[in-house]
């Protein structure tokens, strides 16, 4: 094989076999690989062999580099590694002495955010794990990005706009917790400054920018009102979640002035999309009424379930119409995933009355592994509907099943004093072969009647349980029924 100024030799030791074929920067570890000629299997193994070789030896440093920005950006490197670390006094310390840097530490910031590991990286790093002898420790980690994205924040007195352009693209981050650590720190800085790089960015090419951008948007809400235009454009996105996004964003940022566009969006070829543009019509209540009100009635029948959901819903929710929404909700009981309708028809209240029958079927179908804790939806909704439950739910209560007889014996307590009528068949179950029967019939007793003393010794075991929740449960019917005794659960 011919030799070039890169190729080596079989005398080559492994130092100049590395230094041959790696180039470095004062950043990283290593930057890539300049192979000299083809190389075969072999010797991309010998190459790996050689990387091991090289950093457990110690062989392969970083080049020294003078300057002060170079020291400087050492130095917040450091301090981002002691925020990104488990010692509490080490993070206090760094944050200040970034904070004594202060906008002097922006380029620096930027960079480290900016710094991605690449495939190099990644193999050094699973070499490293793998063989102990090898030592290499990546430049960047995802804690580093996160923490130089929360410092960005922290600038005084005002945040660069270079540093709130580089929070954005730091949505294209291939890790959650450094594009979640982004979005906070674009909240702390404030919509006045925030805002026209999050409407510059609807139009970025990455779409993993577009859909954070419209997240954050949303949650500053009419304060980046003027990012109205530039959200209903992104309806029409080539990207479903995109337009999702800019449906939640547009009920809170847009207003009524929205309202056309989500209509217009209620025919996305997308379920997920319609969806949400019937949920945001939904947020925006009664001013949407007259614009969206016949577009929602057509999703009534539309094929997906969750669309015919959040489009009754909205129907409600925007003019109380409990004749078109409660018999699409009820018959969506019956599909896989419907909490929501139940969660919709419990919000209506009395008016949701007629899915009673459905509720309780729902409710024997339901299965919460620990009912005291998880508290089934539908017997969530069957409380909140109110009176109009009481009569199906006192049948429930003789079920076979223990779990529907929890279930049925919370609803009531959710009921309240209207289902005093039940209290026969709830002092019944205090004697249930069923512990969860006994407690939960105990807990709803004291919901419906507070001056029930006899259940006192009950609720006292229940407040003393290990499980925190049922413990919780039984204090506050307790403090209803005998505040002394919730005090003595207190003291202990």
């Amino acid at each position: 094989m011919g030799k070039s100024e890169h190729a080596t030799g079989p005398s080559a030791s492994a130092g100049e076999f590395c230094a041959s074929v790696f180039t470095y920067s004062r950043s990283r570890g290593f930057v890539g690989i300049l192979p000299a000629t083809k190389v075969g299997c072999v010797k991309k193994c010998l190459i790996v062999l050689a990387i091991a070789l090289g950093v457990g030896a110690g062989v392969l440093t970083l080049p020294s580099s003078d300057g002060e920005d170079s020291e400087r950006r050492q130095m917040v490197h450091a301090y981002l590694r002691a925020l990104a670390g488990a010692d509490y006094e080490a993070r206090e310390d760094a944050r200040a002495a970034l904070g004594r840097i202060g906008q002097e530490a922006t380029p620096f910031l930027i960079a480290e955010l900016k710094d991605r590991p690449g495939a190099l990286d990644e193999l050094l790093f699973g070499i490293s794990r793998r063989f102990a002898f090898v030592k290499f420790e990546p430049s960047t980690t995802p804690q580093l990005r996160a923490r130089a994205a929360e410092q960005l924040a922290a600038l005084t007195p005002t945040v660069p706009a270079e540093a709130v352009r580089a929070l954005v693209r730091a949505f294209a981050d291939p890790d959650s917790a450094v594009v979640e650590e982004s979005q906070r720190s674009l909240r702390r800085i404030g919509p006045v400054v925030a805002v026209p790089e999050l409407i510059a960015a609807l139009s970025a090419r990455n779409y993993k920018v577009r859909r954070h951008a419209a997240e954050v948007l949303r949650d500053f809400g009419p304060a980046a009102a003027r990012a109205t235009a530039a959200l209903l454009k992104s309806l029409g996105d080539q990207r479903a979640i995109v337009r999702v996004q800019a449906a939640y964003a547009l009920a809170r940022v847009g207003g009524t002035g929205a309202v056309s566009g989500l209509s217009e969006a209620l025919n996305d070829r997308n379920p997920a999309v319609r969806a949400g543009a019937a949920e945001a019509i939904g947020y925006i209540g009664a001013d949407a009424s007259g614009v969206a009100s016949l577009p929602l009635r057509g999703c009534l029948g539309d094929s997906n379930v969750r669309v015919r959901v959040c489009a009754a819903r909205a129907l409600w929710l925007i003019n109380r119409d409990a004749s078109a929404a409660v018999p699409v909700l009820a018959a969506a009981l019956r599909e896989p995933g419907s909490w929501e309708a139940a969660l919709a028809l419990g919000a209506m209240g009395s008016a949701a009355s007629n899915a009673v029958p459905a509720l309780v079927e729902t409710l024997k179908r339901e299965k919460v592994p620990r009912p005291l804790r998880e508290t089934p939806v539908s017997a969530l909704a069957l409380g909140h509907i109110g009176g109009a439950s009481v009569p199906a739910l006192i049948d429930t209560l003789a079920n076979a099943e223990p779990r529907v007889r929890t279930s049925a014996a919370l609803a009531l307590g959710f009921v309240g004093a209207k289902a005093s009528s039940a209290t026969k068949q709830l002092v019944a179950l205090l004697s249930d072969r069923d512990g969860n029967v006994r407690r939960a019939a105990t807990l709803s007793l004291g919901s419906i009647d507070p001056g029930r003393k006899e259940l006192v010794p009950a609720l006292l075991v229940m407040a003393n349980d290990e499980d925190v929740f049922l413990s919780s449960l039984a204090s506050s019917t307790l403090e209803r029924i005998d505040p002394d005794a919730a005090a003595s659960v207190r003291r202990e």
